[in-house]
C-alpha cells in the first residue's frame, strides 16, 4: 500500500547544469498521490540528489541514472551503466507468486546487454531489498508462512530469503535495506559517486533520448 493519498506536487529537483540526474519511476512508494512516494522525495531533497520524476520502461528498474551535456551543448542525455530495482519485503513475497520477480529480472539482464552493446561500461544491476521477511498470520489455516499476506497469494519467508540469495548468482548486486527513506539516501549517495565519476571521465555511458 502506498499510504494517505496527497495531491501531486514538484516532479524534479536538479539545477540545468547538474551533472547527473536521476530518474525515478512515478510508481515508486505507492504512486505520486500517495505519502510514501513523498517521503522519498523529501529524502532525495534533504540529501540533495538532482532527480526527476518520469513513466521508466519496463526493465530499467526504479531509480535509472542518466548524465546530461553542457548546457545548451545540443546533445541528448547519456544513460549510466546501472539500474536499481526497489522492493519492500512484502513486493518480494508478492512479485515471486504472480511472476513479475523472474520477468523483471529477465527484462533488466536484456537493458543491460543492449547498453553495453551500445558501448556503455559493464552495467551494474542492483536491488534494493527492505525490510525484514516476516510472516503474516491471516488466520485461513496457511500457518501464517506468508510474507505480507496469506501464502496462497504470497511466498514464504524461506522462499523470499532464497530467491534473494539467487540474485547474486545472477548477476545482481543485493542490497538490503531497513525502510524505504534508507533506500533514497542511498540511492542519493550513488548520484554523487557518478557525478564525480562523470566529472572525473572514469565512466563509460550510452546515447539515449529520454
Amino acid at each position: 500500500g502506498g499510504g494517505e493519498a496527497r495531491p501531486p506536487g514538484a516532479l524534479r529537483a536538479h539545477r540545468s547544469d547538474a551533472p547527473v540526474i536521476v530518474l525515478v519511476d512515478r510508481r515508486e512508494g505507492g504512486g505520486i498521490t500517495c505519502d510514501r512516494f513523498y517521503k522519498l522525495v523529501e529524502t532525495l531533497v534533504q540529501n540533495e540528489a538532482p532527480f526527476e520524476v518520469c513513466t521508466l520502461e519496463s526493465g530499467f528498474g526504479d531509480y535509472f541514472f542518466v548524465s546530461q551535456p553542457e548546457p545548451h551543448a545540443g546533445s541528448a542525455r547519456l544513460a549510466l551503466p546501472m539500474l536499481v530495482e526497489r522492493k519492500s519485503a512484502v513486493d518480494v513475497s508478492a512479485s515471486l507468486r504472480d511472476g513479475r520477480w523472474e520477468s523483471q529480472q529477465r527484462k533488466m539482464r536484456v537493458n543491460a546487454r543492449r547498453m553495453e552493446a551500445a558501448g556503455a561500461a559493464k552495467v551494474r544491476l542492483v536491488y534494493l531489498v527492505e525490510g525484514e521477511f516476516t510472516p503474516f498470520c491471516c488466520g485461513c489455516g496457511c500457518e501464517g508462512r506468508g510474507v505480507g499476506g496469506c501464502e496462497q497469494t504470497h511466498a514464504s519467508v524461506e522462499q523470499c530469503e532464497d530467491a534473494v540469495h539467487l540474485l547474486g548468482p545472477s548477476g545482481f548486486e543485493v542490497v538490503r535495506m531497513p525502510s524505504l527513506t534508507g533506500s533514497a539516501r542511498w540511492v542519493a549517495n550513488e548520484a554523487k559517486r557518478l557525478t564525480a565519476a562523470v566529472r572525473e571521465r572514469s565512466i563509460r555511458a550510452v546515447g539515449r533520448s529520454f
